[in-house]
């Protein structure tokens, strides 16, 4: 079962390769990284991994996309701009 520091990995991985391909930003949804830190659906680590996005999101300077009102949800797709 991934932790916090998996889904923290998972997200710096996203940056660096859409930095690589010369991406000003790179759109992340909850769900895809969620799968992409190693998690199962029946583990219910969904609040971590979205902690972890809304920790490395820089009001100001990245964009919600999608959110419910918790944050805390596989919709959640942030913006975050590049470079971080």
């Amino acid at each position: 079962m991934p932790d916090a520091e998996d889904y923290r990995r998972a997200l710096q991985t996203r940056f660096h390769r859409a930095a690589r391909r010369g991406s000003a930003y790179e759109i992340v949804s909850a769900r895809p990284l969620y799968v992409e830190a190693g998690a199962k659906e029946s583990e219910h680590q969904m609040p971590s991994c979205c902690s972890i996005m809304w920790q490395e999101f820089r009001s100001g300077y990245d964009a919600v996309l999608s959110s419910p009102a918790t944050g805390q949800s596989p919709a959640a797709t942030l913006c975050y701009r590049l470079p971080r």
